[in-house]
């Protein structure tokens, strides 16, 4: 295939879904148009591109080897947790709760906010959860309901037990949890199909922007800003909040939530949230309040979590006093394997991402961020020592560290450790308060 007609079929992606062809790496889209030419049974790229710009049915089949439907229910557990807690104080007298999924990909996603809401008790009737996403192929998977093994990570699974039925070809969903779930095929890039969509009190976004361009990011946000109510929740992937500097968007201060609520009309002292507690979803947030101190241990969020989610791995490195590394900066090569462990992680490759991390500290024994998101992967495994022994030594190096504090309080708090964790917490806090002076 010609460079320039590579560019065009480029450019066809980028302006009908966003795509950015840098996100997928590689020549991934090189090698899906090559298979797809030769399936169709064309073997000039200009013809090619020809019969992509005017059929739906080819541009159907070539996304389909294009889309990226790695999920896992109940991913990132903290942001569910976070959800029902907001749940529980705000809405129990409340109207209809409305949330929307997109991308939803094979549906493990809006099952989960349906599942999740369903142990909160409230009334089935009192919330609609929209799921929507490009793919038709993993639209009519989430139809079907049925899930196999890669569909369910982590150790407590006990709501697979209270959900779902297993059978041959896997675990079936409940059909009344089935029922919750409204599947709908949508682009997002395509902004007349959400012209009087009814706006949504929480939007799950998650993992999307990164695979866009810088233009398919803003026309994405512009439609989320429309589809979000003032005081509306917005769950995006963890490393993607650099990606959304709108003004009007406040974050969710606690560990392990990658949530921000949207600012709207004039708060009132008696309508700013508890320091610490979860943050209303129909209420605005002062513009003057500072950020809460570390938040305590998470109630139980009726998914059979006793103690706080493990949360999966958050971006590592974002702006803050510190002090500087006791050796020379690292060459930008370390930095750009911090990324690609990142990226691992963010597609569920845990393993590759871990022995990336664990290369990158053997040789840079001093870098205080590669050890913190080495902690980040090993707590979103699971494996809690080596977690703890990772956030240790980010703290090490580098004492005013609050945010490795915040993981090791969890994981005390895990272990039973209560006061250690609570004293933890407190140093933390004090450290964090100390830098918002």
């Amino acid at each position: 295939m010609t460079e320039m007609t590579q560019k065009q079929i480029e450019a066809l992606l980028e302006g009908r879904i966003g795509l950015s062809p840098d996100s997928l790496g590689g020549d991934t889209i090189h090698k899906a148009v090559k298979r797809r030419m030769k399936s169709s049974g064309i073997a000039e790229p200009a013809a090619y591109l020809a019969y992509l710009d005017a059929s739906d049915e080819e541009w159907e089949e070539l996304l389909e080897l294009l889309v990226v439907p790695e999920t896992w229910f109940f991913r990132n557990k903290e942001s569910f947790a976070y959800l029902t807690r907001c749940v529980r104080s705000e809405w129990p007298a409340g109207p209809e709760l409305r949330v929307l999924s997109i991308p939803c990909a094979s549906g493990e996603e809006p099952y989960s906010v349906a599942m999740a809401l369903a142990d909160t008790g409230l009334p089935q009737d009192r919330f609609k959860i929209d799921a929507m996403d490009i793919s038709l192929q993993t639209l009519e998977k989430a139809r079907r309901g049925v899930y196999g093994p890669e569909s369910f990570r982590g150790k407590n699974l006990s709501f697979r037990d209270r959900y779902f039925e297993a059978t041959p070809d896997g675990h079936r969903i409940e059909p009344t949890v089935k029922a919750l779930v409204r599947f709908q095929r949508a682009n997002l890039m395509e902004e007349g199909r959400f012209a009087g969509q009814k706006p949504y009190d929480v939007v799950f976004c998650r993992n999307l922007l990164i695979y866009l361009s810088d233009e398919g990011k803003a026309r994405a946000l512009a439609v989320i800003d429309r589809l979000l109510k003032p005081g509306g929740l917005l769950f995006v992937g963890h490393v993607e909040r650099s990606m959304i500097r709108n003004p009007g968007f406040q974050w969710i201060k606690q560990p392990g939530v990658f949530a921000c609520q949207r600012v709207g009309g004039a708060s009132t002292p008696d309508t700013a949230p508890a320091p610490g507690g979860p943050q209303p979803l129909r209420r605005s947030i002062r513009p003057t309040i500072q950020r809460p101190p570390v938040a305590p241990p998470a109630a139980d969020s009726g998914t059979g979590d006793r103690h706080p989610p493990r949360p999966v791995p958050s971006r590592p490195v974002e702006p803050r006093r510190r002090p500087a590394d006791p050796r020379p900066a690292p060459a930008p090569a370390v930095e750009d394997r911090l990324e690609e462990a990142q990226r691992m992680a963010d597609q569920g490759k845990m393993e590759d991402a871990f022995r990336l991390c664990e290369k990158t500290v053997s040789e840079n024994a001093f870098h205080i961020q590669a050890h913190f998101l080495m902690g980040l992967i090993c707590h979103a495994m699971d494996d809690e020592e080596r977690a703890e022994e990772a956030f240790n030594k980010a703290v090490y190096l580098d004492p005013s560290h609050h945010e490795a504090m915040s993981h090791l309080a969890f994981i005390m708090e895990h272990r039973g450790e209560r006061d250690k964790a609570e004293r933890m917490r407190r140093r933390a806090r004090r450290i964090r308060e100390k830098e918002e002076t």
